[in-house]
Formats: structure tokens, C-alpha cells, sequence
């Protein structure tokens, strides 16, 4: 994320010193999402209705009005 967000050197794309670390960051965002996974379960969080609902609200705080866009689909 750092390097698509531009806060490296725009070379660190290209340089092969930093060949691996995607991969190295894909296992630790799978071990996160493994976490966050087993967290919600033992705490019977949905976490589908989780983000829609804090998506919403962002929504809702961002633009000061209504319901955001993709709640119609959802409500279909």
C-alpha cells in the first residue's frame, strides 16, 4: 500500500531488492484476515452486515444526506 500510495521512492517498483515483498505483505494480510475472521465468529459478529453498516454511516457523514447508492441493490 505504501508503495502504490507513493510514500517510497517511485524506483522501489522497479527495483528488484523489493521483489518479494508483495508476496511477503499477501501471507500477512491472509494471517490478519484469518484473525479478524475467527475474532468475528467467536463474537458472532457478521461481518458482511458490519461493513455495509459502517460503510453507511460513512456515507451518510461524507455527503450529508440520504442513503448511499448500493443500499437499493441490497434492499431489491
Amino acid at each position: 500500500m505504501l508503495t502504490t500510495e507513493h510514500y517510497y521512492l517511485p524506483d522501489r517498483e522497479n527495483d528488484p531488492r523489493y521483489g518479494g515483498e508483495r508476496d511477503r505483505i499477501a501471507d500477512e494480510l491472509a494471517d490478519i484476515l484469518y484473525c479478524v475472521l475467527r475474532l468475528a465468529d467467536h463474537y458472532g459478529v457478521d461481518l458482511e452486515k458490519a461493513h455495509l453498516t459502517a460503510r453507511e454511516a460513512e456515507w451518510r457523514y461524507l455527503h450529508q444526506e440520504g442513503m448511499p447508492p448500493w443500499t437499493a441493490q441490497r434492499d431489491r
